[in-house]
């Protein structure tokens, strides 16, 4: 089977990455419209629940994020001159290219291969590309 992920964000880094290391035997080819090193947007946050459900699934892809993210365990609401502290809401942040690179890295580390630069405009252009065969898509 032939996998084509269109869209090269964490999400589809993220299931590339998952698919390919569960079904090591599927080809899945990525493509992100971007070039390597550009990105929308700044960074992701992750909140600690969110880091607990995916340490539990795959903790080599947190242990990899981990060492390039800020974290904080409360969060402090100004308003009029007032401030007021609420804790026990941790969270966590990591640059969005960095993240990008890192599930890049683990994409390719399990055989998947990431092409950037190449826009699907319309519909029936995975066609053109020789993709329109493709299972899933």
């Amino acid at each position: 089977m032939r996998i084509a992920v269109i869209g090269g964000g964490p999400g589809g880094l993220y299931f590339a990455y998952l698919w390919k290391r569960r079904h090591p035997d599927v080809r899945i080819d990525l493509f992100e419209q971007n070039a390597a090193g550009a990105t929308w947007g700044f960074g992701v946050v992750f909140s600690e629940q969110a880091l607990e459900f995916l340490r539990a699934d795959d903790p080599d892809t947190v242990d990899a994020i981990t060492p390039r993210m800020e974290s904080w365990k409360n969060i402090t609401l100004n308003l009029r001159g007032e401030s007021v502290e609420i804790d026990g809401v941790g969270f966590s942040s990591i640059g969005r290219l960095d993240l990008l690179g890192i599930l890049q890295a683990r994409v390719r580390s399990v055989g998947g291969s990431v092409s950037g630069t190449m826009h699907l405009v319309k519909k029936h252009s995975a066609k053109s590309t020789g993709y329109g065969d493709c299972p899933v898509v």
